[in-house]
């Protein structure tokens, strides 16, 4: 059975999201907001365990992605793949601090409603 999920909440005017399918045999996730949505990363975890992250030139999503991959996969036992792409112009490192924390948030939020 497929299930759909929606997380979000509003970070400096901008939405930061994470839209989840969870599938028979496993889980798919858009992580994306600020004032771009974008495609930065992408990780997939193996039914062995084994990651693969891909970062494209110049972002920085792949710690996000391989950390909400990781953690789906291990609390719910099957395949993840998960697409990051959360951009804010000119964001200070305490700003990006607050992103992240918005985003574990989120992931918890989210592990809890698949």
């Amino acid at each position: 059975m497929i299930r759909q999920r929606h997380v979000s909440k509003t970070l400096y005017g901008y939405e930061i999201a994470a839209d989840a399918t969870a599938l028979d045999e496993g889980i798919h996730v858009l992580l994306y907001g600020g004032e771009k949505s974008h495609i930065g990363a992408v990780t997939i975890v193996e039914p062995g365990g084994q990651v693969n992250t891909t970062a494209f030139d110049g972002h920085k999503e792949d710690t996000l992605s391989q950390k909400w991959a990781l953690a789906i996969a291990h609390k719910k036992g099957l395949p993840v793949i998960v697409s990051a792409g959360i951009h804010y112009d000119h964001a200070t490192r305490e700003q990006i601090q607050e992103i992240l924390k918005v985003c574990d948030e989120l992931l918890e939020q989210l592990i809890g409603c698949l």
